[in-house]
């Protein structure tokens, strides 16, 4: 029972230092995106587990439109959330998003300036890579944040540049806060719309969730219809 509270203890108190070290969400808190079609998307993960030296998270389920034309539902509760169907955390600091076909998209969130990888591999052999191309001081709502930017290129098997839709587009993650700005992991690469940050809780910040104090907040004169 003893070491059974001793490893929970460790798996909180790693929760609770997030901050620094370019984590790209934190568990405790619920973070919110805003689309190019004014759409809030968030991060609010809502189950985790450990499994070696990983943990694997799951963020809120959302609803989305059938896969098919044929349901008599507009829409279903989805098992994949628009960061991806499941969240694997490594130790060195690599995240592993799986998209709704379970590809991955990996992120290094440790990775320094100039560093390069492969962020997402196709069928056939070509790839995008990811490169940190600026590490720098930005205003993140309001309060003064270091931010990488990683940069994106789409390349064949032999390494070679090709044309490709997320050429040059970027991924921002700050120290303190997480993601600055990103894509939907959901379908990714088939959507490159970019959510940008836009409100986060604990403490809050920007825009919010209602909460049942705000909403049912009755006052003397009142009138209900």
């Amino acid at each position: 029972m003893k070491r059974r509270i001793t490893f929970l203890t460790l798996i909180i108190l790693s929760f609770s230092s997030f901050g620094q070290n370019y984590k790209l969400f934190n568990p405790e808190k619920e973070t919110h995106f805003i689309s190019p079609a004014n759409i809030i998307y968030s991060i609010r993960i809502d189950s985790f587990f450990v499994s070696g030296a990983d943990t694997i998270f799951h963020n809120h389920k959302i609803l989305t439109p059938p896969v098919n034309g044929n349901s008599s539902c507009n829409l279903i509760l989805s098992d994949t959330s628009w960061i991806g169907h499941k969240i694997v955390s490594k130790i060195n600091g690599d995240y592993l998003f799986h998209t709704q076909q379970n590809d991955i998209i990996l992120i290094k969130s440790k990775a320094l300036l100039n560093d390069s990888w492969k962020l997402f591999n196709y069928t056939n052999g070509d790839y995008i890579e990811a490169t940190i191309t600026n590490i720098n001081q930005q205003p993140i709502l309001g309060n003064i944040d270091s931010v990488k930017t990683i940069t994106l290129q789409a390349k064949n098997n032999l390494g070679t540049n090709i044309s490709n839709v997320f050429n040059n587009k970027t991924i921002s993650f700050s120290e303190n806060y997480g993601f600055v700005e990103t894509y939907s992991f959901k379908d990714f690469p088939f959507n490159n719309a970019k959510y940008t940050l836009t409100g986060f809780s604990n403490p809050d910040n920007g825009i919010t969730n209602l909460t049942a104090t705000e909403i049912f907040d009755y006052d003397v004169g009142d009138e209900f219809h």
